[in-house]
């Protein structure tokens, strides 16, 4: 029964039907995502304490500049990180370990939140569930749905 005038839209194909992301891989992006937040923070305030120190030592304190960069890179790639973890479907296709290996070598800033979230990064990673969530997110059996 149509009424005149009317035409029926097309029906859209379904969306496929993404797995359901495990909560640790949640937990891995939002802890990933607040340790680079915190190590901004910190790149930030060495920063400018290495520039102090730097201005009270005629320049010699400036060699320690190299702490508040790397401290700076090292959280860039966490919210990075974090971000695709966080993405609804996931852009990843296995779990990254650079990401960890670069949160635990900040303990020669002092960063030790960061190793932690480096070591639940890794234990949460290699849980089977998660592995299984990698496997099928990232065998391109999803793919991403144009927009309408």
């Amino acid at each position: 029964m149509s009424q005149p005038g009317f035409t029926p839209q097309p029906q859209l194909p379904a969306a496929p039907a993404y797995p359901p992301k495990p909560g640790k891989v949640t937990a891995m992006g939002i802890i990933t995502i607040c340790s680079g937040a915190i190590n901004a923070m910190l790149a930030l305030i060495y920063f400018f304490y290495v520039l102090l120190v730097g201005l009270a030592t005629f320049g010699i304190g400036c060699i320690f500049i190299i702490f508040p960069l790397y401290l700076g890179l090292v959280a860039i790639f966490e919210i990075m990180y974090g971000i695709k973890l966080l993405a609804n479907p996931m852009r990843l296709e296995r779990p990254s370990i650079a990401v960890p290996v670069l949160q635990f070598t900040t303990v020669i800033a002092c960063s030790v939140l960061a190793v932690v979230a480096g070591i639940l990064n890794l234990v949460f990673g290699s849980d089977p569930e998660v592995k299984a969530y990698f496997d099928a997110s990232g065998s391109r059996a999803f793919p991403v749905q144009p927009r309408v």
